[in-house]
């Protein structure tokens, strides 16, 4: 049997994770302004209240070990605090302020390079590739092209011929990366399908080098980091920098131990010797912020364009009926509309960034605590931003999710959903089987699937009749769901026969039942 849920974190990399806590509100804390009926009544005072209780209950947990939040809107940073340990083994607490590696938030900027790159007339997003780079100047990669590889439609898969990180770091240097890429050719047809793939990063990046005749580092630094004022952002790592001491550890997800344990620190050198731009960069919140902005305000920061006002536009419109534009994730991104409702992007280490344009709002939430988790620690306070109203964004908050008209209207009662409770299996040996538990909690159908690989536990949102998809509600709201994610429920004479779990495009999983409410 496939590996479905190493499959759900492929087609979710660009909005974190699937997996979300059922209820994500900690006893310890009051309900949500969402939750009470004094909503209207709360100020921002107690909405920031709540939410600062609700991210040191989290922390209190361990998931994450520590966070930096910021939180902007209308021009105004309304929340900014740091919560936990920057480095928990020698008791530092987390400070505003702290460097963070942004890992996969660095693909928006590596994508800015490149639009920069087009605005100057020196490179068309649909020239193939193999004008740049010799190396794919062959039968198998002379098709791709830039946009090819700003939207993930390459076909080269996430390490493209490379089998894992370890085979990236052994690597002399970004264009030999490249050159091995262009010469082994995708392993997909080009322009078919979205794969999230650093590879196509890591090449932009490599294209970058060969247009401006410079290091890609470099190139950043003189057209984004220095005009933008972004002067705690760096693109390599050593001990000895002068700003080392402001940058925390990184924490990875021990599954023995079920807690988060150090798995880098900033003792040794960066783990890839080499600027690759699929990850890389470091910063703070306040320096990302000023990116986010430059793409907020459609290419100015202050009085100086960057980029160009229809650039920018068609950058964040989704492409290929994926929620992704040009190197930056986007939600309900209507063609007809100047911004989507939602655009941002995660990073591996645990960061995420999600800009709210009709509100003027962003938030920005820093941790590195977030590797092989079972939950993204980011996005779970992402919600918790969602539950406070603290902005004025009706919602999708994430990157993944769409908010249709009449959403709210399709949701049923705990009553109606009584029938879809219980217990189901897909067929195979035992260890390669496929379990599903659904669960009623709190008047909303909970999924819990678990295989050989993990577990995810989502809060499921009513689509169609029979339908149903990961989401999240604020109070009795539907503030989003993941369209690319479904369980189909089907029925007979009431009955639930069996149930259909689809990724996408990936094969579908039948899973029938072993006990449900409808079963003797």
């Amino acid at each position: 049997m496939r590996q479905f849920l190493a499959g759900l974190a492929l087609w979710t990399a660009i909005s974190a994770s699937p997996t979300l806590a059922s209820e994500l509100t900690p006893d310890s804390i009051p309900p949500s302004p969402a939750q009470s009926e004094t909503e209207a009544a709360a100020s921002v005072e107690d909405k920031i209240a709540w939410l600062a209780a609700g991210i040191e209950a989290l922390v209190e947990t361990g998931q994450p070990v520590g966070a930096e939040v910021l939180i902007t809107q209308h021009g105004e940073i309304i929340f900014h605090k740091s919560f936990g340990w920057s480095d928990r083994d020698s008791g530092r607490q987390m400070e505003n302020g702290s460097i963070f590696s942004v890992a996969s938030m660095t693909k928006p900027i590596i994508g800015t390079a490149i639009l920069m790159l087009a605005d100057d007339g020196l490179l068309s997003l649909g020239d193939p590739v193999a004008r740049f780079l010799p190396s794919f100047d062959n039968p198998r990669s002379k098709d791709v092209t830039i946009e090819h590889l700003l939207t993930h439609r390459s076909g080269f898969g996430y390490w493209g011929p490379m089998k894992n990180f370890q085979e990236v770091r052994s690597q002399p240097n970004l264009r030999a990366i490249a050159d091995m890429a262009g010469k082994a050719g995708p392993s997909e047809p080009v322009g078919e399908r979205f794969v999230y793939s650093n590879m196509s990063s890591m090449i932009l990046s490599a294209i970058i080098e060969e247009v401006s005749g410079q290091p890609a580092e470099t190139f950043l630094r003189q057209r984004i980091f220095a005009p933008l004022g972004m002067n705690d952002t760096h693109t390599t790592f050593s001990p000895s920098d002068p700003w080392a001491g402001r940058v925390s550890p990184i924490y990875c997800w021990d599954k023995a131990a079920e807690r988060f344990e150090t798995c880098w620190t900033p003792d040794t050198h960066a783990r890839v010797p080499f600027f690759r731009g699929s990850g890389g960069v470091r910063s703070t919140t306040s320096d990302y912020l000023h990116f986010v902005m430059l793409w907020m305000n459609k290419g100015l920061s202050g009085d100086q364009r960057l980029l160009s006002e229809p650039i920018v536009e068609q950058a964040l419109k989704a492409q290929a009926g994926r929620p992704y534009g040009y190197h930056w994730g986007v939600a309900d991104a209507d063609s007809n509309a100047e911004f989507p409702a939602t655009f941002g992007h995660p990073g591996s280490d645990g960061t995420l960034v999600a800009a709210y344009p009709a509100a003027n709002a962003a938030v920005l939430i820093f941790t590195q605590s977030a590797q092989y988790a079972p939950t993204f620690p980011p996005e779970r306070i992402l919600e918790l931003v969602a539950q406070s109203r603290l902005i004025a964004h009706a919602g999708p908050y994430r990157t993944s999710g769409i908010r249709p008209a009449g959403i709210d209207d399709l949701q049923k009662s705990a009553a109606d959903l009584t029938a879809l409770v219980g217990e189901y299996r897909s067929e195979g040996r035992d260890e390669e089987r496929t379990g599903l538990t659904i669960t009623i909690a709190g008047n909303r159908l909970h999924a819990t699937l678990t295989d050989e690989y993990g577990k995810i536990d989502e809060t499921l949102v009513r689509v169609a009749e029979g339908v149903f998809s990961p989401g999240w509600f604020v109070g009795e709201h539907v503030t989003e769901y993941n369209p690319l994610i479904s369980y189909h429920f089907r029925k007979v004479e009431d009955r639930v026969t069996e149930v259909r779990f689809v990724v996408a495009d990936e094969p579908e999983v039948v899973l029938k039942p072993v006990s449900a409410a409808n079963h003797p």
